[in-house]
């Protein structure tokens, strides 16, 4: 009998760790595919982040939302170390692309930049544990929306990282960037701050 159970443990913690591997590749595929990695950040999370929208729903992977399914601030949940801070760091990009015409030689051909807007929509500090409600918010949750045409769809991902202690930074000043891939806000502030990761996260595209 203890034998039979032993077998029975140990395929449910084998069953359980091929599918935390798969999902994880799979999130991690979404990141590559929405380009959030390599453009905003140069790794995609560790972990999923469980985000839940009062009008939505659980959040899976690279789902597309509408604007009034995004109009809450959401419900998250991660796998946290109690002892530990946190940072919540919600980012949007759109890309479009720019066309620069010489000049000097018509000949010459056309330069072309892919060029990202970023935009914060959330951001939380001091977080103890995954009580994100019991850190220090920064930016208060900004309700999404979808871009004018003909811009690529907004893309938006909650990220979540770890911080080597209590955060005491001046408010930042933060409105919009716009960049090339050789720079993003989203690395300079866990640069700036020392964090580490995105040790969980989650990502959704916005459709009118």
């Amino acid at each position: 009998m203890s034998n039979r159970i032993f077998h029975c443990s140990l395929y449910l913690l084998t069953w359980n760790l091929h599918h935390a591997i798969a999902y994880d590749e799979y999130l991690a595929s979404k990141f590559h595919e929405s380009r959030f990695v390599p453009d905003v950040i140069p790794e995609p999370p560790e972990e999923l982040l469980n985000v839940t929208f009062s009008n939505h729903g659980y959040l899976y992977p690279g789902e597309k939302l509408f604007e009034t399914e995004t109009s809450e601030q959401p419900n998250v949940t991660w796998n946290a170390d109690p002892n530990s801070l946190y940072a919540l760091y919600m980012a949007g990009i759109t890309n479009w692309t720019m066309i620069i015409r010489p000049q000097v030689n018509p000949a010459e051909p056309n330069i072309t930049h892919r060029i990202c807007h970023e935009f914060h929509q959330w951001v939380t500090i001091n977080i103890p544990g995954n009580n994100y409600s019991g850190g220090m918010e920064l930016y208060p949750y900004i309700a999404v929306t979808p871009p004018p045409k003909p811009y690529v769809s907004d893309r938006y991902a909650i990220l979540i990282y770890k911080q080597p202690g209590v955060l005491n930074p001046p408010l930042p000043k933060w409105t919009e960037w716009y960049f090339f891939q050789e720079f993003s806000p989203t690395v300079k502030f866990v640069k700036d701050y020392n964090l580490t990761g995105p040790v969980a996260g989650n990502m959704f595209w916005t459709t009118d």
